[in-house]
């Protein structure tokens, strides 16, 4: 199991429609540029080099067979990373603490993975053998969200109108300090952009979750763990301790009965 990650090691000219392919993660030839890939996300670097491990002890052996899945964020129940989870609680206290977005991740095509598609995409590498022998495939879902999109899709499962704050870009012209500078954002972990999956819905028995239903499942799965484990919001939200009213109301709201119920329509 790989990363999106790696395209550092060869980021896209332009942000394509369709998404990034499996073929344009490719490692700079000269070595300072591999250097300064390498500078920008040593994990992604690290798992390409543990791809090309595979494919170099799969030319020594004929008999060695492997498959590669590259990763976007992954969601779903009981992901450890809280990206979700933080999200979700922010958004329902956003009327007091704006949701932060920068311009770009409400602006760039995201994707994402369900983890239970995950789970199905190993299976399919399996049963699809010789297909998916020595094959690098993108795994995420079919619909390429932005951030503000996504976060929308889970406040209207939640029946919330969320309030957000919409910071400026960044200048490259100046080195005085901005609002982005100070920007709370969870998701996207990589920079790289939507990924392309054609290749996997081609040759894999394989058919990623709607995004939409993936989301509710997940949503609900955390309003529960939020409902079970009140005790953990300050410290869950802890990037906001200096807004005490923000956590009191998480804490709050999770402390009735009434806290848990979605609009699943």
């Amino acid at each position: 199991v790989s990363t999106q990650s790696t395209g550092v090691c060869k980021p896209p000219a332009t942000q394509v429609a369709t998404g990034r392919k499996e073929e344009d993660d490719i490692r700079p030839i000269d070595p300072k540029e591999r250097k300064k890939a390498r500078k920008l996300d040593e994990y992604g670097d690290d798992k390409l080099n543990c791809e090309e491990i595979l494919k170099l002890a799969a030319a020594e052996n004929p008999q060695f067979k492997y498959s590669i899945l590259r990763l976007p964020d992954v969601y779903g129940p009981f992901d450890r990373t809280d990206r979700h989870w933080k999200y979700q609680l922010w958004l329902q206290a956003s009327h007091i603490e704006p949701v932060h977005l920068s311009y770009e991740n409400r602006t760039k095509p995201l994707s994402f993975v369900f983890s239970k598609d995950v789970v199905s995409a190993i299976w399919a590498c399996i049963f699809a053998q010789d297909k998916s022998n020595g094959q690098i495939f993108n795994i995420a879902h079919e619909e390429k969200p932005t951030l503000k999109e996504f976060l929308l899709l889970i406040a209207k499962i939640l029946d919330i109108n969320p309030k957000f704050k919409e910071l400026k870009a960044k200048s490259q012209d100046t080195d005085e300090k901005s609002d982005e500078e100070e920007i709370h954002e969870y998701l996207p972990s990589v920079t790289i952009g939507a990924l392309d999956i054609s290749k996997s819905l081609t040759l894999l028995p394989w058919q990623p979750s709607p995004l939409q239903q993936a989301l509710v499942e997940t949503t609900m799965f955390f309003q529960k763990a939020s409902k079970d484990r009140v005790g953990d919001i300050p410290e869950l939200m802890d990037d906001f301790e200096g807004n005490q009213h923000f956590i009191k109301h998480l804490v709050h709201m999770f402390s009735s009965s009434s806290s848990t119920t979605c609009c699943c329509c």
